[in-house]
Parts: structure tokens; sequence; C-alpha cells
């Protein structure tokens, strides 16, 4: 790499950090972003290392005031670019530096060996750009849930940390990152104790470390509490999706429904309440103290408190949707009401095969696309007729493959005598086809409700 590229990338990141200074300047009452801090010593020390690596190559500056070529622990007098990125990085650890968090001693002995490798032109700069990445993201991602877990117990004492699938997916890639670097340091430590393995290791298994004494990992958990954990992290999850959505539409209400969108989180919540269902059928359902009784499947949202959070959000959504002129049209109606019935109490039916499930979400949420693109260009053009060959196409034959699959799941009869046999929400889904198919331009010789 020539120095003029060295010095460009230099300018950007003093650029960088001087931006993220200006916000902290101008909100010295926040907490530090310590992943944030963590990715811009990284990036310094990447950077310190590549102008090392070209003067080793090419020859150092000289010091001019001490008469001799400069050393890698001297980058930043022979080159003002790094030294102005220097100056930065160093006034945004004195910005944050007064936090409490940074008393904390796994933080300081962390950023100590991070600054002090990145200052000295010690950071291992990694060949192989997959794993070079891997190891930035190890060293900001263990910071972010670090500093989460730390600024969760300053509101919440007794807090432990749960997410499951994020540490496991953590401890996963920390394990590859190991064995794809092999050794790289070997450190004795004051008290005697030896380590060997990549560079950061050390401050990064003792981060680690206390990431679990702070969890609920650094307990004996039952199956049931796995289960009961993983449940109520999909309620938090979903309701932190359906919050969001709530927010956009009461910033903007006046636009149009996305019926997909909203078809589509109907699913999750019957599939969350489904998944509650089961898991109190295995485990016994909470009692309700008013009654003396045990709770039914149409109770969960009273007995989960965080479902029935989820199950708020969810009725906030329809309200604020529910007045559009587009749901006036009993179809449209008639087919979101029986889906959010289902959802309710549970009966959502989850396919045990993971495909045929995505199949049938995909079913539900784009025949509803569909009807309501045709009823909303209807309202500026009420001759149009839908003309999207392929996709009526992959749509009717995905219906066909998964009336297949599943069979008969239930039974009715219908108000004019007629009956119904076929998959959950068939009859509803093939009342939309049916509709669709009367404003298909296409439709000649068939007749609408061909799966009737």
């Amino acid at each position: 790499m020539k120095l003029e590229e060295l010095d460009l990338q230099a300018t950007d990141l003093w650029k960088r950090f001087s931006g993220i200074n200006n916000w902290i300047q101008n909100n010295l009452n926040t907490d530090p972003n310590f992943s944030e801090i963590v990715d811009c010593t990284v990036e310094y020390g990447k950077l310190v290392r590549k102008y090392a690596d070209y003067f080793e190559e090419n020859g150092y500056p000289v010091i001019q005031n001490k008469g001799r070529n400069a050393t890698k622990f001297e980058i930043a007098e022979v080159s003002q670019r790094v030294r102005v990125a220097q100056e930065e990085l160093r006034r945004m650890l004195s910005l944050r530096g007064n936090s409490p968090f940074f008393k904390d001693k796994i933080v300081n002995d962390f950023m100590e060996d991070l600054c002090y490798r990145t200052a000295t032109a010690e950071y291992e700069n990694v060949n192989d750009e997959q794993i070079s990445n891997m190891k930035k993201d190890i060293l900001c991602q263990l910071a972010a849930i670090y500093f989460y877990i730390w600024q969760t117990k300053q509101k919440e004492p007794e807090y432990l940390y749960d997410n499951i699938s994020e540490w496991n997916a953590f401890k996963e890639k920390y394990e590859a990152y190991k064995s794809a670097v092999g050794v790289q340091e070997s450190i004795t430590s004051e008290d005697g104790m030896s380590y060997e393995g990549p560079q950061f290791g050390r401050v990064i298994e003792e981060m680690m470390a206390g990431v679990e004494k702070n969890s609920i990992f650094n307990k004996e958990v039952s199956m049931e509490e796995e289960e009961n954990n993983s449940l109520k992290l999909q309620a938090s999850n979903l309701k932190s999706r359906f919050e969001g959505i709530n927010g956009w539409i009461e910033a903007n209400p006046n636009t149009n429904p996305n019926f997909c969108e909203m078809v589509d989180c109907v699913v999750e919540y019957g599939k969350l309440v489904s998944q509650y269902d089961s898991y109190y059928k295995n485990n016994g359902y909470p009692i309700l103290e008013n009654e003396g009784r045990e709770a039914t499947q149409y109770e969960i949202a009273v007995v989960a408190p965080e479902v029935r959070e989820v199950q708020e959000e969810l009725y906030k959504m329809m309200q604020l949707r529910g007045t559009h002129n587009f749901f006036g049209d009993s179809v449209a109606r008639g087919y979101m009401n029986e889906l959010a019935y289902d959802a309710a109490i549970g009966k959502y039916d989850i396919p045990e095969d993971n495909q045929i499930a995505e199949l049938k979400k995909y079913i539900l949420c784009q025949v509803a696309a569909v009807y309501f693109y045709i009823w909303d260009t209807k309202q500026r053009e009420p001759n149009y007729k839908y003309d999207n060959v392929s996709e009526w196409t992959i749509l009717n034959e995905k219906y066909a493959l998964y009336r297949e699959l599943v069979g008969v799941q239930e039974y009715r009869e219908n108000e004019d005598g007629s009956t119904y046999q076929g998959p959950q929400f068939g009859s509803n889904i093939e009342e939309l086809l049916a509709e669709i198919e009367k404003d298909y331009l296409y439709n000649i010789s068939k007749e609408a409700g061909t799966y009737k």
C-alpha cells in the first residue's frame, strides 16, 4: 500500500473520530457506547500497524529533534495524519473516561491491553479479510454485550443476561476464530497463570467469564426454564417489532394499510401464543388466583404478561388501521378476523416441518398482498384487471402444493349448506383467491373458486 493511501485512511479516521467526539461533547450526560469505542480503537490500531509495515519495508523517517530514525512506537511523531487521529481517539477516551463503567476492572484490563497494542503498532492485521473482520466483530460484540449487562444492572441490580441464542452464537464465533488463528501469543500473568491463544484472547476470555457470572448460564437451568426464557425473548422481540410499526403508523396516519404486513404480524402472534399453549400443556397452566382454577388456552394473555403486552400492541395496530376504507371490504375483514381469532386462542397450527410452516405463512401473506394491491389500484382505476401472470401462477401452485402436503386439517359447514375440507384457513384463502380471479385479466374460461 502506498503512503498516500495510508494518509487518506488516516484523514478519514480523524474525521470519523472528530464527528463522534462532537456528538459526545453535546451529549455529555449519555452513557458511553463501549462497542463504538472499541471499534474506533481497533480501526486506529489497524491503521498504525499498516504504517509500521510500510516503514519497515521502506525505512522509517528521521525524527528531526532527535537525529535518528523513528521506531514503531513513534509513528504518531513522524506522521501528522496519524497524530491528529490519535489525538481525537485520546479525546474520545477522555470524554468518556469519567463514566462509572470504566471503573470496572475487567473493562479496564480490556481497554488497557487494546490501547497499548494499537498505539505501539502491535495490532495483528490478519491477512485473511474474513478472519480479520471476525476478530473485530468479536471484540466489538463482546464489548456490546458486557456493556448492556452493566447498564441494565444499574437499573435492575438482580438482572441476569438471558439471550441464549446470542451468547451461543458468539461463543461459536470465538471458538472458530481461535481455531483459525491458533496461538499468537503466550502470556504469564502476575499470579503465575499462563495463557496461550489469539491476540487479546486473555482479556476476551476474562470478559466472557464476566458475562457468564452475570447470566442465567451461570446456574443450572432446567429445560423448562430454558424454554420459558426463550418464549419470553420471542415475546419481547415481537413487542418491539409491533411498537416500531405502530410508531410509524402514528407518524404517518394518512397512509394506506400494509395488509400483507398486518397478516404477517397476526401470524407471528399466533405462532407465539400456540407455543405458549404447548408449553403450558406440557408444564401445567398457571392458576387464575381470583377464580382458583387453571387458565385455559383462551386466557394465555391473562396469565403471561409478556404475551399481553404483545397482544396490546397488535390490537393497537388493528385500531390504527381498522377505520381505513379497505376494511369495509367484507372479504378482507372476514379473512383478518378469522386469522386474529385463531391466533388469540392458541389455535394457529404450526407445522412440524419448517419448510411447510414457511409455505403456510407465505401463502397467507402473499394472497393478502395481491388482494390489497388489486383493491388499492381499483380505487384509482375502477376498470383495472390484475395481469401479473407469473405471480398469480406461483401463488396458485404453492397453495395447491400446500393443500396436498397438509391434507384435511379442518371440516366446516358453511351457511349456504356447502361444506369445506382442507388446510387451516383454507376456506378464507380460497375466498380471496376466488375474488382475485374475478379481477384477473386472463380469466377467460376458468370459474372462480377452483379449489372448492
